[in-house]
């Protein structure tokens, strides 16, 4: 048996197999093996309603934050931004490559096609795809299902999906790149905090030693 959203003239091999049991089923005379095999397919179809009612909630419910996301970017996004689009594995909530891909194609479609999605994995390693132009520039904004620590990034923007009555939920966060002065490492900072000090106050005058 296969899920009704997915029967098409095409693949209707099982669906017509699956008739031809119910028919066969129904021109048996009454008797406890008949009624077993009634129970087991009321089961079974019960089970395939369930289990399309959670796949589509899933996606549904993904596919929402993702177009958040989309309008986000859309409406704030400067102009000719590139944006860093960290891939992950889908099953385990990441952002998938294909998702990125898409992205790129909805904002080309809906007036932004200055903003450049590129592929990325969690070490910051690009990846190629035929379907994305490499990226001319560092990206200004970070995409991805988990917030850094590096100090590179400030968090902008986070959006969530929550399904399952709260047991299961998409997390998708956008961070924009700081100036190169905003992330200056702490002894650097430590360094512009001596030189500032010997500038403004300046040394005490030394000792005046009597002779004789």
């Amino acid at each position: 048996m296969i899920s009704g959203r997915y029967a098409m003239p095409a693949v209707w091999g099982l669906d017509v197999l699956f008739a031809l049991l119910l028919a066969a089923l129904l021109k048996l005379p009454a008797s406890a093996p008949r009624t077993t095999a009634w129970v087991a397919v009321c089961a079974g179809v019960a089970c395939v309603l369930l289990l399309n009612v959670h796949r589509q909630e899933r996606s549904a419910n993904r596919a929402r934050m993702l177009w958040d996301v989309a309008r986000h970017l859309e409406a704030t996004a400067p102009q000719g931004v590139a944006v860093a689009w960290v891939s992950g594995d889908p099953a385990t909530g990441g952002l998938g490559a294909e998702e990125g891909v898409h992205m790129q194609w909805h904002l080309a479609h809906r007036g932004r096609a200055d903003v450049r999605v590129g592929l990325f994995d969690a070490a910051g390693n690009a990846i190629p795809r035929a379907e994305l132009l490499a990226l001319e520039h560092e990206p200004m904004f970070r995409v991805a299902s988990v917030g850094t620590e590096n100090r590179q990034w400030e968090p902008e923007r986070s959006f969530a999906a929550v399904y399952q009555f709260g047991r299961k939920r998409y997390d998708c966060h956008i961070e924009r790149r700081l100036p190169p002065s905003r992330f200056t490492n702490t002894q650097s900072l430590a360094d512009i905090a001596r030189m500032f000090i010997e500038q403004v106050i300046p040394p005490p005058p030394p000792p005046l030693w009597r002779c004789g």
